[in-house]
């Protein structure tokens, strides 16, 4: 889709409509205010009824998590360690912005634009793209459900309602996932010849001790 001649992602909110009210607005005007080389720029909303989307700088290389899986990407050790570079810097012009935190950092939302730039996406508004209102909806059984939360930091799975802003120390431990991700180009707790417990189970293990642990991966 092309807006005021730049070419942007569409990213759906799935809710049919939104009220724009005060903080939500203050929290859009925020978020267009926000520039820097390695976020995804913010455009604006799209707030029709049944057509809610967010539109933000478009990047063509897709998403870091893709390329980790693409064995058609070469990446030798200097191009990663510009990756995380590029990550380390976003993320410090965050949470120094007045947002302060992701609370959804993912390799699945940190992209890569035509220059080989590594940004980050999906900040802000964490109350509209929170998808997971409780464990008991229909996707809850799914293998993708459970995997969206590989990247959330043990201290926050413990909390029944976490703050949907996430926390900097959070986002700290998720940056520490994705270095993982970009080290091994195996995903998330790859264990080298050791089969990975599911991520349902990886999901519960904040609550289990060290030896629980071993017995859940026997």
């Amino acid at each position: 889709m092309i807006h005021q001649g730049n070419k942007v992602a569409l990213k759906t909110l799935k809710r049919s409509r939104l009220e724009l009210t005060r903080p939500l607005l203050l929290e859009l005007k925020r978020l267009k205010d926000l520039h820097h080389d390695h976020l995804v720029r913010f455009y604006g909303a799209c707030i029709e009824p049944n057509y809610c989307w967010l539109l933000t700088e478009y990047c063509p290389k897709g998403s870091l998590q893709d390329i980790l899986e693409n064995d058609q990407f070469k990446l030798d050790w200097m191009f990663r360690y510009s990756l995380m570079h590029d990550m380390v810097k976003g993320m410090c012009y965050l949470h120094n912005s007045e947002l302060r935190s992701h609370g959804g950092l993912k390799s699945s939302n940190c992209v890569v634009d035509s220059r080989f730039v590594l940004k980050i996406a999906d900040f802000g508004l964490r109350s509209l793209r929170n998808n997971h209102t409780n464990e008991s909806n229909s996707g809850s059984d799914s293998y993708a459900y459970w995997k969206e939360f590989l990247w959330t930091a043990p201290e926050l799975l413990r909390i029944r309602d976490p703050p949907p802003e996430g926390t900097q120390k959070g986002d700290v431990y998720s940056f520490a996932i994705i270095i993982h991700e970009i080290v091994t180009r195996q995903g998330p707790f790859y264990l080298g010849n050791v089969e990975s417990p599911s991520p349902k189970v990886l999901r519960n293990l904040p609550t289990l001790n060290t030896g629980e642990i071993y017995a859940v991966k026997s």
